[in-house]
């Protein structure tokens, strides 16, 4: 799956989701590698000074298996996540598009060079968008904001992560793993929702039956989340 740019890791996880639903005797394995400096663009406009300075190279993956239980399927978040605690399960999906947002996050084709496009405008819209999604994520299963334990969200940059903030009504703890991902490697799109994982496994140690929310935006403005638990 290509185009998607900070969206994935979800859709490509939903994929390897319905693949393990159909074939129980395979392990799907989902890999998101972003180049991000391929894009470099040199201009005068304060746009392109911020895409060059958070964007980032990185790669993740994340191996799905057969679950027991009443649980459709497992995500392990590392090769060393047996020691980290339990593994977190996929329970299901939401995700919307706002097509009003379109031209503000994405690339574009410019002289011949791809060019990073992160409007400021991405600031504003990234907060509701959000509590949109997860609103209609957590309705479907009849659970409340309270109920999430994790929130891996997406590292998309510091003001987006304060508009989400602001919108969500978090406490401090809620994105410290999100801002602690885009402080040490910055926005490497695609692959930093699985980072953000990686640091809640890690640091956090999430219980046995802990509930989690997975999010990323990208362009569209597509905003992707998967309901977790642990």
């Amino acid at each position: 799956l290509v185009g998607m740019g900070c969206a994935v890791p979800l859709p490509p996880l939903q994929r390897g989701f319905d693949y393990d639903s159909r074939a129980r005797q395979r392990k799907p394995q989902v890999v998101a590698d972003e180049v991000c400096s391929s894009c470099w663009f040199v201009d005068d406009t304060l746009e392109t000074v911020v895409g060059n300075a958070i964007c980032a190279d990185g790669a993740a993956s994340v191996v799905l298996e057969p679950a027991q239980g009443q649980v459709p399927a497992r995500a392990c978040a590392s090769e060393s996540s047996e020691q980290r605690g339990p593994r977190p399960s996929i329970l299901g999906f939401e995700s919307a598009i706002e097509t009003e947002w379109m031209a503000a996050v994405g690339l574009e084709n410019r002289a011949g060079r791809h060019r990073i496009v992160l409007s400021k405008e991405l600031r504003t819209a990234a907060g509701p968008a959000v509590a949109r999604v997860v609103g209609r994520l957590l309705e479907r299963y009849a659970l409340r904001k309270d109920d999430i334990a994790h929130w891996v969200f997406h590292a998309g940059g510091a003001a987006v992560l304060d508009n989400i903030d602001e919108h969500m009504g978090f406490c401090e703890e809620d994105l410290r793993a999100s801002r602690a991902v885009f402080r040490r490697f910055g926005n490497m799109s695609s692959p930093t929702a699985l980072f953000v994982l990686d640091e809640i496994q890690t640091q956090r140690r999430p219980a046995p039956g802990d509930l989690g929310v997975a999010l990323a935006l990208g362009p569209g403005l597509a905003t992707e989340a998967a309901l977790l638990r642990w």
